[in-house]
This record gives C-alpha cells, sequence and structure tokens, in this order.
C-alpha cells in the first residue's frame, strides 16, 4: 500500500490542473511584466525610482570639474546620458567653477575612447585645449572614481566637482568620500525628467541595477 500511495502521488504531480497551475503563474508574472514595461512608457517610474539614490548638491568653487561618461553609442558618439553630463561640466567650467575640465572614461582594448570623444565635443564648445585633462582608461565607475582620485591627490586639489547622472550620484559620493576626496556631486537636472519611451524605459532598467552595485558597493566595505 506505501508503495503504491508513492506511486500515485507521483502521477498527480504530472496531472494536467498541475500544468493549468503553472500555466497560470506563467501568465500572471507575464502579465505583471507587460503592465510594468508599458507604465514606465508612459509613466515617469525613472524618476521616482531613482530620488533614494540622488544627492543634490549646489555647485561650488573647486580645483576641477570631473565629467564621468555615460557610455558611447555603437557608432562611437556620445551617448544621450554622455551628452548631459559634458554639456552641464562645460557650462560650469566656462562659469568659472573650476580651472580644470576633467573627463573620465574610456578602456584598454575599446576605440574610440570616451574621455578622447568628450574631449572632441569639449574643444567645439570652446573649452581650450590647456583646460582639458584626459583619464582614458577606466572602464567602470569603480575606476573612474579610482582614476581620477589618483589625479586630485597627484595635483594636491582641495575640491572636486563631479558632473554624472542624478540615479548615479549616491554612489559616486560615497566612494569619493571613502578615499578622502572632498567631492560636490552635481547631475543634469532634465536628464530624467525629459526621458520619454525607450529612453525613459532604458533609464529604469539602469536605475534598477544601480541600486544592486550600491548595494554591492556597500556590502563589499563589511
Amino acid at each position: 500500500m506505501h508503495k503504491k500511495g508513492f506511486f500515485a502521488l507521483k502521477v498527480e504531480s504530472f496531472l494536467p490542473g498541475d500544468k493549468m497551475k503553472r500555466k497560470r503563474l506563467i501568465v500572471t508574472f507575464s502579465v505583471l511584466i507587460l503592465v510594468f514595461l508599458i507604465a514606465t512608457w508612459f509613466l515617469p517610474l525613472n524618476y521616482y525610482l531613482a530620488l533614494p539614490l540622488t544627492i543634490k548638491e549646489n555647485p561650488k568653487p573647486a580645483d576641477a570639474i570631473v565629467v564621468l561618461s555615460g557610455g558611447l553609442t555603437k557608432k562611437g558618439d556620445l551617448g544621450e546620458s554622455t551628452k548631459e553630463r559634458l554639456n552641464l561640466g562645460i557650462n560650469l567650467w566656462k562659469n568659472d567653477y573650476g580651472r580644470y575640465l576633467l573627463l573620465s572614461g574610456g578602456s584598454f582594448t575599446k576605440e574610440p575612447k570616451d574621455a578622447s570623444v568628450m574631449a572632441k565635443d569639449a574643444l567645439k564648445k570652446g573649452v581650450p585645449a590647456e583646460a582639458l585633462l584626459l583619464e582614458s582608461s577606466s572602464e567602470n565607475t569603480y575606476e573612474n572614481v579610482l582614476l581620477t582620485t589618483n589625479i586630485y591627490y597627484q595635483n594636491r586639489w582641495h575640491r572636486i566637482l563631479v558632473v554624472t547622472s542624478a540615479y548615479h550620484t549616491r554612489r559616486v559620493k560615497t566612494m569619493y568620500t571613502d578615499r578622502g576626496v572632498k567631492v560636490i556631486v552635481i547631475y543634469p537636472e532634465k536628464e530624467l525628467i525629459e526621458a520619454r519611451g525607450f529612453l525613459r524605459l532604458r533609464q529604469t532598467f539602469v536605475i534598477l541595477e544601480e541600486y544592486l552595485k550600491l548595494l554591492y558597493y556597500f556590502i563589499g566595505k563589511v
């Protein structure tokens, strides 16, 4: 009887009713994802999701303005996020918030380098070559911070303004502060608010990923 009961139990696990439950679960999960994608497309979820990650500070005169790259397009042009950051950095430089404009982003193998593409755009917009400093070896935020921190100490600077995206400011501020760098983080105000459609959707996923990166950073400090 025991063996027969066990066999019956195994058979029941493959009955149509069990399959229907799994199908309903898959359908429910798919609908929730679809609703989330539609809501993200039409509503500013990117902006509200970014609020806990955002540090809002007012710019103050500094030794340099550091612009962290947000990446290039597949064609090697400035990505939308990088454009927003660079334009803000150039505007701060033109308003005498820093003597130098330090552009950070690139890799040891990839061409073109983010920093060099940003530099070309900055030159076109009136920033002289002598005001530009390039850090073109970093491949991620950790390396952005690490390598620009080295430049900070090599030049004996006292304060820097760092331009990045709003959702990036909390992690960037924490990483610089942990290294003893006096930093003020600035972000383009309209980058998230004015995003629409696919760009807004993409930003939402980047923001969700940023929560994981911030958590991973804090776990690594423990």
